[in-house]
C-alpha cells in the first residue's frame, strides 16, 4: 500500500514538472520555417553576393550597345620659319569608324542573353540554397526532438531512482538497486547534455543561413515533421521540372547565346569603314626664292580595309561547333533530371513507408514493453535491470522513428528541389 501511495505521489510530481515544461516551451518564442526561410532569401550573404551578377550582366548591356569613340588629333610643323623663312603648319583631323553588319545589335543581342542567363543562374542557385536551408532546419528539428525525448527519459529516471531511495529506506528493495537507479541517472544525465549541445549547435547554423541583419531571439523551432509530407505522381514532378527547373531554362538559353555568338562571329567578318575630315593651316612663307602666301586646307578621308582574314572563318566554326556542343548538352541534362527525380521519388517513398512501420507498429510495442516492465518492477517482479533495458530500447526506437522522420521530410525536400518546385505547407 505505501509502494502504491509512493508512486501515486511521483507520478503527480512529473506531471506537475511536465506541465511547467509545456508552460515554459509555449512561452518561448518558435522560430517557424517560412520566416526562417523569408528572412535566408532577404538576408542570406552568399545569396546577396549571388544577385550582384545580374547587376553586372545589366552593364555589360549598356557598354555593349556604345559606339565606337571618335578620335581628334592635332599635328604642328615648323618649316624652318625663322632660318629659312618657310612658314609653319598647323593640322587638325577628326577621324570616326563606321561599324557595318549589324556588329552593334549582334553584341546587344549576346549580353541581353547572358543577363537572362545571369537571372536563371541566381534562381537556380536559390533552388538549391532554400533546399539547403529546408535541410538544416529538418536537422534541428531531429536534434530538438532527441533533446527532448533525452529530457522526458531523465526525469522518467530521476523520479524511478527518486522512488527506489524511499523503498529502499523501507526495506523494500536492496542498496544495490537503488545505487544502480542512482547511477542510471547520472548516465542519462550525460545524454541530455550531449542531445542539448547537438540541438544548439545545429539551431545555432540556422541563424549562419539567415545571415546576420536577421532577428535573432528565437529559442525554438516548429516540431511538425509532418508538414513536410505530400502525395506526388511521377508524371507530375517531371512535367514541373521541365517548365521549372532553371537548370533548363538556363541550358536552352545557353543554344540562345551560343546561336547569337554565331551571329556576332558572321557580323564580325563585315568590314568597317574609317571616316576623317581634316583642316591644314600654312602660314606664310616670307623665302624670297619659294615665297608663298599664307593659305588653309581641307582633307576628306574614307580607309576600307582589305579583310583578308574572312577567308578563314576560324570564329564564325568555333561558335557553330560551340552551338551544337550545348545541344547535347541540354538532351544529357534533361536525361539527368529525369534520373534524379525517379531516384528522389524512389527515395521518398521508401522513406514513408519506413515512417508508417514505425507509426504503426515499432513505436507502440516499444512503449508497450517499456510500461510493462515498469509495471512488474513496481510489483516487485522483475529487476530495475529489466526496466533500463527496456528504456534504452524505447530510447533507441523513438531516435530511430525521429531519425526516419527526418530523412523523410529530406527526402521530400530533395524531391522537391529536383522537381523545380516548392509546395511544402
Amino acid at each position: 500500500m505505501r509502494t502504491t501511495i509512493l508512486y501515486i505521489f511521483c507520478i503527480t510530481l512529473s506531471q506537475i514538472g511536465f506541465a511547467q515544461s509545456d508552460s515554459t516551451d509555449n512561452a518561448q518564442k518558435t522560430l517557424a520555417f517560412p520566416d526562417f526561410l523569408h528572412s535566408v532569401s532577404h538576408h542570406n550573404l552568399d545569396y546577396a553576393a549571388e544577385k550582384f551578377n545580374v547587376k553586372m550582366a545589366e552593364a555589360e548591356i549598356i557598354q555593349a550597345g556604345m559606339f565606337p569613340d571618335p578620335e581628334i588629333s592635332f599635328d604642328y610643323a615648323n618649316n624652318s620659319d625663322k632660318s629659312m623663312d618657310l612658314g609653319q603648319v598647323f593640322t587638325g583631323e577628326l577621324g570616326w569608324t563606321l561599324e557595318l553588319g549589324g556588329k552593334r545589335k549582334a553584341r546587344i543581342g549576346v549580353a541581353e542573353s547572358e543577363k537572362v542567363i545571369s537571372e536563371l543562374a541566381l534562381a537556380d542557385y536559390f533552388q538549391n540554397l532554400r533546399a539547403e536551408a529546408g535541410m538544416l532546419y529538418i536537422e534541428a528539428m531531429e536534434k530538438k526532438a532527441v533533446w527532448d525525448l533525452q529530457e522526458k527519459n531523465y526525469e522518467s529516471m530521476l523520479q524511478l531512482s527518486q522512488a527506489d531511495s524511499i523503498r529502499h529506506s523501507l526495506g523494500e528493495i536492496s542498496e544495490i538497486d537503488a545505487i544502480q537507479s542512482r547511477l542510471e541517472v547520472n548516465i542519462i544525465r550525460n545524454d541530455v547534455w550531449d542531445a542539448e549541445t547537438d540541438w544548439k549547435n545545429a539551431f545555432q547554423k540556422l541563424f549562419i543561413m539567415m545571415g546576420p541583419s536577421s532577428e535573432t531571439d528565437f529559442t525554438s523551432i516548429s516540431k511538425d515533421f509532418f508538414s513536410f509530407n505530400k502525395d506526388y505522381g511521377l508524371n507530375y514532378l517531371l512535367e514541373k521540372a521541365y517548365k521549372n527547373r532553371a537548370d533548363l531554362a538556363l541550358a536552352e538559353e545557353d543554344i540562345q547565346l551560343a546561336d547569337r555568338f554565331i551571329a556576332l562571329a558572321k557580323a564580325n567578318r563585315k568590314i568597317d569603314i574609317d571616316l576623317s575630315v581634316g583642316i591644314e593651316t600654312n602660314t606664310e612663307a616670307t623665302n624670297h626664292i619659294a615665297e608663298t602666301p599664307a593659305f588653309t586646307s581641307y582633307q576628306a578621308g574614307i580607309a576600307i580595309p582589305l579583310k583578308f582574314s574572312n577567308k578563314r572563318s576560324s570564329e564564325k566554326k568555333i561558335a557553330e561547333y560551340e552551338s551544337e556542343v550545348k545541344k547535347l548538352n541540354l538532351l544529357s541534362l534533361k536525361r539527368e533530371v529525369e534520373n534524379e527525380i525517379a531516384e528522389a521519388f524512389n527515395d521518398y517513398q521508401n522513406q514513408i513507408k519506413k515512417t508508417n512501420a514505425y507509426q504503426n507498429d515499432l513505436n507502440l510495442h516499444a512503449k508497450k514493453v517499456l510500461d510493462g516492465k515498469v509495471y512488474s518492477y513496481q510489483r516487485g517482479e522483475i529487476s530495475l535491470l529489466e526496466v533500463i533495458n527496456a528504456q534504452r530500447t524505447y530510447n533507441e526506437v523513438m531516435e530511430e522513428y525521429y531519425n526516419t522522420l527526418a530523412e523523410t521530410a529530406k527526402a521530400f525536400i530533395e524531391l522537391q528541389r529536383v522537381s523545380g518546385i516548392w509546395e511544402v505547407d
